[in-house]
């Protein structure tokens, strides 16, 4: 039989619109209970023993995805459902957005963070993120339909790179890429036989950065790592795009993480055949007290 129906990605919108989403992944969460009684060699019982769905995706917006997710915890999805898109092929392209022949899958229940940020030179930022599904009471965690029509337009105007780098107010020189890591353990939990979560909530939050330089940061800072001062600490900055080539560094469009407390590992050097050298070093963040998080970050900044 032919193909006559295909779909593509589209925007996702609920208490957060996002446009750039570059890839999505919807995940049943199956786990099996396949047993095989009295010692027989094949299966003769098959069932879901327990269900915990996810949505994946990667988009570039970390601009608007940080001002909606303020914090590395992330957000509830509860009273406002999430809705993920899927835009309908044609031949030419396109099933016209308004058309009513597109799909959506709908989040009513759940949580979601983002995993980590990637920052590489001269390369568009992105973010990672996952949300974790719950059952309601009267939806399923995942609910499909079709025949529906696309929300808004797309726009595609909002991209970031790497900025500079500082360790307790000096620079780091040659900084070409940094990856900042949420590392969030989630509680999922469901009771009474029931096969999908109805809880989801953060069980703790330990927030690193990693950078790669072509500084060599254990001569710098020491092969036992640097402890963060508390006062100017760890600042990475996300650097806005423009249409021509970056925003100035005065204009407040930036985007600026900081971490005050903690500490900066010298974790290797790699090098291989004539290229040149790159040093890694890990930031292990950690909170000044029980009502600060380890990192924090702002939109609308300007880098200095």
């Amino acid at each position: 039989m032919a193909i006559s129906t295909l779909h593509r990605i589209d925007r996702i919108t609920g208490p957060i619109a996002l446009n750039e989403i570059s890839s999505t992944k919807w995940g049943t969460g199956i786990k099996s209970m396949i047993e095989t009684p009295a010692g027989h060699t094949s299966p003769m019982f098959r069932s879901n023993q327990s269900q915990e769905p996810t949505v994946e995706f990667t988009c570039h917006e970390i601009g608007t995805l940080l001002d909606t997710l303020t914090t590395a915890s992330g957000i509830a999805i509860s009273s406002t459902p999430l809705v993920t898109y899927f835009k309908k092929a044609s031949t030419t392209g396109n099933v016209a957005r308004a058309t009513a022949q597109h799909s959506t899958i709908t989040v009513n229940l759940g949580c979601l963070y983002w995993n980590s940020i990637n920052l590489q030179h001269n390369s568009r930022a992105e973010a990672t993120c996952t949300i974790q599904t719950a059952y309601d009471g009267t939806n399923d965690p995942l609910v499909y339909a079709t025949g529906v029509a696309l929300s808004g337009n797309i726009t595609g105007s909002e991209y970031f790179t790497l900025g500079p780098v500082s360790v307790n107010g000096s620079s780091i020189a040659g900084v070409v890429s940094a990856k900042i890591d949420a590392n969030i353990d989630l509680e999922v939990m469901s009771s009474d036989g029931e096969v999908w979560p109805t809880f989801v909530g953060v069980k703790s939050v330990a927030p690193t950065v990693t950078i790669t330089t072509k500084t060599n940061v254990w001569g710098t800072h020491g092969l036992q790592g640097l402890a963060l001062n508390g006062s100017t600490g760890l600042v990475v900055f996300a650097r806005k795009m423009s249409a021509t080539s970056r925003v100035a560094n005065g204009t407040a469009q930036h985007i600026k993480f900081v971490g005050l407390n903690g500490t900066m590992i010298p974790t290797d050097t790699d090098g291989s055949d004539a290229n040149t050298l790159g040093y890694s070093a890990k930031f292990e963040l950690i909170s000044s007290s029980d009502s600060v998080f380890p990192l924090t970050y702002s939109t609308g900044q300007t880098i200095s």
